[in-house]
């Protein structure tokens, strides 16, 4: 599931970890996405053809403009991503995309309105209780709530020196980005109309100050030591049109 509500950051006390802004550049470098034609009401594709015909590879590049040694937060499996700490419901950071009808936002037939409505991090919550992590958190002195900072600093924190590029690729299928699952219990997730010409943009935002503040005193040493900052912005991509397939 995704959120297409995106949390508005604002600015937030210096640390010498915490950066107010910096020039990072999203570049969404798909000519085209694509989307095919289904009924409005399906819950899955009539057929693996055409789940295939859907598809789509984004090809997404990150580049650091500024002088500055920067840490984002990207999980390379995931194109909708979202973190709050469930114990403070502290918000992280997020990115997903957006598709816009003349600047007005294309809105999934599964909106979450808000980070605090749904229950992120359960399946955190249950792996934390684990004997492995257990021990291992308690080895390293960890308090609860600095736990999910840890844990979105050591899966999916991403490094970018000045001048430097990564790029990143994600799949993605349209209209129905997440087709019904009953073993999961997961609903499905669509778009009830797309039409060719309309916008998409990737969209990353975070909130530099709840990750550090909830960071180990270890962690928060490293990053001083390293120079390195946690980015603290919301960026958007160019915008890349839609075309019927």
């Amino acid at each position: 599931m995704k959120t297409i509500l995106l949390f508005t950051l604002l600015f937030f006390l210096n640390s010498d970890a915490v950066m107010n802004k910096a020039d990072i550049e999203i570049i969404l470098k798909n000519k085209e996405i694509y989307f095919i034609e289904t009924d409005p009401e399906a819950e899955t594709y009539s057929n693996e053809k055409e789940k295939d015909k859907s598809f789509n590879l984004i090809e997404i590049q990150l580049r650091n403009n500024s002088n500055r040694k920067l840490i984002l937060f990207i999980d390379p499996t995931n194109f909708n991503f979202y973190k709050i700490n469930p114990f403070t419901d502290k918000k992280y950071c997020e990115y997903t995309h957006l598709i816009e009808n003349n600047n007005k936002i294309v809105r999934v037939n599964n909106v979450l309105v808000s980070f605090s409505e749904f229950p992120i991090g359960l399946h955190n919550l249950r792996d934390n209780e684990s004997t492995i992590k257990k021990k291992k958190y308690e080895s390293l002195g960890l308090s609860k709530k600095e736990i999910p900072a840890y844990e979105l600093y050591e899966n999916y924190s991403l490094s970018l020196s000045p001048n430097e590029s990564k790029t990143l690729y994600f799949s993605l299928n349209l209209p129905i980005e997440a087709e019904v699952d009953p073993k999961i219990q997961q609903n499905p997730l669509r778009y009830n109309k797309l039409e060719e010409g309309w916008d998409f943009r990737f969209v990353y935002c975070a909130n530099a100050k709840n990750i550090y503040e909830d960071l180990p005193r270890f962690l928060k040493e490293e990053l001083k030591e390293n120079k390195f900052e946690i980015f603290d912005d919301t960026i958007y991509s160019n915008a890349v049109k839609l075309k019927r397939r």
